[in-house]
């Protein structure tokens, strides 16, 4: 609400004198303006199913929209429908495999506030770890590693 400055119901007291509420009676006033409120953006994060970090390359079109890069989290703010809705995005150099039955088409249903983000996962459907080179000292044990052999495992 965007109050009217100055306020008309002083200034017709101070032209006209005498009762305002015989006069609103008669005929109305606008005292004030109202404003829709902003909407607060739609955050859409494409992350990895492993270790939730961003999918590095990779962007996400809205509509018929250009890409929009995402930022280091994997994340990318976009404008919601005014009373919500669905919004079509298009996942951009992620192999379809890799986003699940859905592709790298989708829908995203939303309010005018909520929800705050919406999270797109890419299936990671292996692991890499690396095992230090050092190990123990026991020759009996089977991860016992020789120095100089490696200087880690992959």
């Amino acid at each position: 609400f965007r109050p009217k400055d100055p306020s008309p119901l002083s200034e017709r007291l101070k032209e006209l004198g005498g009762c305002e509420l015989e006069r609103l009676t008669a005929c109305s006033v606008v005292i004030g303006f109202f404003s829709p409120a902003p909407r607060p953006p739609l955050r859409l994060l494409l992350t990895t199913t492993c270790c939730g970090r961003g999918f590095s390359g990779s962007s996400i079109a809205v509509g018929s929209g250009e890409g929009e890069e995402l930022d280091p989290d994997g994340g990318v703010d976009v404008r919601r429908k005014r009373d919500g809705g669905a919004l079509r995005v298009h996942v951009n150099n992620v192999p379809d495999f890799l986003l699940g039955p859905s592709g790298s088409d989708r829908a995203i249903c939303h309010g005018p506030f909520e929800p705050k983000q919406e999270r797109l996962e890419v299936f990671v459907p292996f692991c890499i770890y690396w095992v230090p080179p050092g190990g123990p000292e026991n020759e009996e044990d089977p991860t016992y590693v020789e120095e100089g052999e490696t200087e880690g495992t992959v």
